[in-house]
């Protein structure tokens, strides 16, 4: 419950001044035992993940949930069918699902099998593989100077020689470089 509390408050939206919108609207939060209650201005009820994903509904959002495998579990349920309530009903809201155990997520997502919520519902899949020596080096160029930092060829070279084109690596080892470690 803790991860899934912890997914759903770090959403990635498209604009700060939406999640402002949304927590305005909230009266309070309330956490008792496993359970997280929400309670909307005006209203006593407690709001679950679709009610919530209906209320993100009135704008344009973009949730974001990294390393979504870790889903899976006794809420997996509660989870796929608020994101399946949330593709047929909630139109601004769109989801990004990303992980690195790709069969885990697959797995949890389980669009394939005719029992689960999604089955049957379109997504767009993105795989990113390993990089090539070049790759890695122009993609680490292009980072650093994207963001402004600059940077010698040999700190280049050893972090693409290092983490042999894993694209999720060579930005947390670039990152860690940013940050002096």
């Amino acid at each position: 419950m803790s991860d899934l509390h912890r997914l759903i408050f770090n959403v990635s939206l498209s604009a700060l001044d939406k999640l402002i919108y949304v927590l305005r609207r909230i009266r309070g939060v309330s956490i008792m035992g496993n359970a997280i209650e929400v309670r909307w201005r005006g209203g006593r009820e407690q709001v679950s993940l679709a009610g919530l994903f209906n209320e993100l509904n009135e704008r344009r959002v973009v949730m974001a949930f990294d390393e979504a495998q870790r889903l899976r579990g006794p809420l997996s349920s509660e989870v796929l069918n608020a994101l399946a309530h949330a593709y047929d009903f909630d139109r601004n809201v769109t989801f990004i699902l990303s992980g690195s155990e790709v069969g885990l997520l697959y797995e949890f997502m389980s669009v394939e099998d005719p029992n689960s919520p999604l089955f049957g519902r379109y997504f767009y899949e993105v795989r990113i593989g390993r990089f090539t020596r070049d790759e890695s080096i122009d993609f680490l160029w292009r980072g650093f100077k994207e963001l402004g930092v600059e940077v010698t060829t040999d700190v280049i070279e050893t972090i693409a020689d290092v983490f042999n084109g894993i694209p999720g690596w060579l930005v947390y080892a670039a990152n860690a470089y940013i940050r002096g470690r």
